[in-house]
């Protein structure tokens, strides 16, 4: 299935003569109501019973647009290509027509045009061909990634498929998680940027998957490969492009430290441990939910951890003791257990566990 021309303003209906529709009245029964058409150098400036029944109209076909790109997007068999161009508006920026099927799919695909380097120096994105094959991930063609032809020469764009993939599922939009609430709350409590909380949720997802799909399903090679997925998720925060390249070279480093850590690859590895597990407790008149991000037993003794991301040159030690409140109430879940409880913070950016 190709959807082309998404960003294309669709032409606008003629006016008719005459509108008329059955408009419901609260508490009576409905009525009729109709309206002629009137130029709008006759019209005094106030909006009109033609311009309401109008705007009822546009409405309703509006809805039947989003109604029909719904049905070929979810109707496909075998792979979906959504086609569109776009360019820099007056402020510079990449942005989806208004009032066009790019624009309802902006949400979900902006982040691709954003992530793609454009060959014109500014002055444009290139088009964009995203394809979607059995249910999987979006997949960027872009044919205009080849280098320009030289003067005189016809040339004919091929589309070639970029090597690294969309935004895993854990990382979609629409995809709930409890990670991310449960860090930001965290971090706005120590006064973090909104680009730190993010990177941090960012990295929080990671260590789950890593966990929960094995380090041996996670090369080093795929990590780094993950650049362009990890920048889009960021912009999809709604951070421009050069935060969100910077803060994801930043999140793929620090995973791939845990990667090759000791204490990094002893704390993923555990086919007997729980990724952001959620305890409910009583605090004082409500029930609050907990998320750990790491726990198990380990010899007999009931580890809880917890990761954080910080910059290259933070006191670990110091950094690890402002979170021992938090590890205590985290730990006073496991107080019937009958298991001794240690607690750490593992750092992922520096691949260290510092006990508490």
């Amino acid at each position: 299935m190709i959807l082309p021309g998404l960003h294309r303003i669709p032409r606008k209906k003629d006016s008719p003569l005459l509108l008329w529709e059955d408009v419901a009245i609260e508490g009576a029964a409905s009525q009729l109501i109709a309206a002629p058409y009137v130029p709008k150098h006759k019209r005094d400036g106030l909006p009109s019973t033609y311009d309401y029944l109008q705007d009822l109209e546009q409405e309703r076909d509006a809805n039947e647009v989003a109604r029909v790109l719904y049905v070929a997007a979810t109707r496909t068999k075998r792979r979906l290509h959504l086609v569109a161009a776009v360019k820099l508006d007056s402020k510079g920026e990449i942005k989806a027509p208004a009032n066009t099927l790019l624009d309802l799919l902006w949400d979900s695909v902006g982040g691709e045009f954003l992530a793609l380097p454009s060959p014109f120096q500014g002055e444009a994105r290139p088009v964009l061909s995203l394809s979607k094959e059995d249910g999987g991930a979006l997949n960027a063609e872009n044919p205009h990634l080849n280098p320009p032809p030289e003067k005189g020469r016809e040339f004919i764009p091929s589309l070639i498929r970029l090597p690294y993939p969309a935004v895993p599922a854990m990382l979609q939009a629409n995809t709930p998680t409890l990670a991310t609430p449960a860090y930001e709350e965290a971090a706005k409590e120590e006064d973090f940027s909104s680009i730190e909380i993010s990177s941090g949720t960012l990295a929080h997802l990671y260590m789950e998957m890593f966990a929960k799909e094995g380090i041996a399903n996670w090369p080093l090679e795929r990590v780094q490969s993950l650049a362009g997925a990890m920048t889009r998720w960021l912009t999809q925060q709604g951070y421009d492009q050069a935060e969100s390249q910077t803060n994801a070279k930043r999140v793929m480093q620090a995973l791939l430290i845990t990667l090759q850590s000791e204490p990094g690859r002893w704390i993923l590895d555990r086919a007997d441990a729980q990724s952001e597990y959620v305890l409910a407790a009583v605090d004082g008149e409500r029930v609050r939910l907990h998320v750990i991000d790491r726990t198990f037993v380990e010899k007999g003794e009931r580890w809880v951890i917890d990761y954080k991301l910080v910059g290259d040159n933070a006191n670990l030690q110091q950094q690890a003791t402002q979170y021992r409140p938090q590890l205590m109430r985290y730990a006073a879940l496991f107080a019937d257990e009958g298991h001794p409880i240690r607690m750490g913070i593992y750092f992922v950016g520096q691949g260290q566990l510092v006990e508490l």
